[in-house]
């Protein structure tokens, strides 16, 4: 369990994100699936003037397309608060295919099964990684940009999917 230490001040927890819209550039290897202009991304930050080390945050990957599409918070409150706590400002993008950024789903692998569950075309995983690492270097790069951002404190977390975004 983690415990604030006596001699820590917690800061700002109640923020409200400011969203948003991180330009895109189309990469190459998925050019031929039409691409939103820009990410919706919600940015939370301490209060006082910065700048703050950074948290970039990136989601999971729901299983089904309804749930892709309804995608509004890319992360969860506590988690932003615990973040606030040690100072970080947080920085969570939805990426291409999901939510408020919309857009063709750039990270299927491509799997198909038939109704028995049987598979009938062979997944591409590291295509779906790689559009889903080409995202999240956008917003890495977008951060690097910012007054705001300390550029030597910049932590990279993710989800299932956004886990592997780390690593491409």
């Amino acid at each position: 369990m983690c415990t604030l230490s006596a001699q820590a001040t917690p800061r700002r927890t109640d923020a409200a994100p400011l969203v948003v819209q991180i330009p895109l550039a189309t990469s190459a290897a998925i050019a031929a699936t039409p691409s939103p202009a820009a990410m919706h991304t919600q940015v939370f930050k301490p209060s006082g003037p910065g700048p703050f080390k950074v948290l970039l945050y990136a989601h999971g990957r729901p299983a089904y397309a309804s749930e892709r599409a309804r995608l509004l918070r890319p992360i969860h409150a506590r988690h932003v608060q615990y973040w606030l706590t040690k100072g970080y400002a947080v920085v969570a993008p939805i990426r291409p295919g999901y939510g408020a950024t919309g857009g063709a789903d750039q990270e299927s692998s491509g799997a198909g099964y038939a109704a028995s569950g049987q598979c009938i075309r062979n997944p591409n995983p590291a295509r779906a990684a790689q559009a889903a690492a080409n995202a999240q270097r956008q917003a890495l790069d977008w951060v690097r940009q910012q007054p705001w951002a300390r550029k030597d404190r910049i932590v990279l977390e993710g989800q299932s999917v956004g886990g592997l975004t780390q690593y491409c």
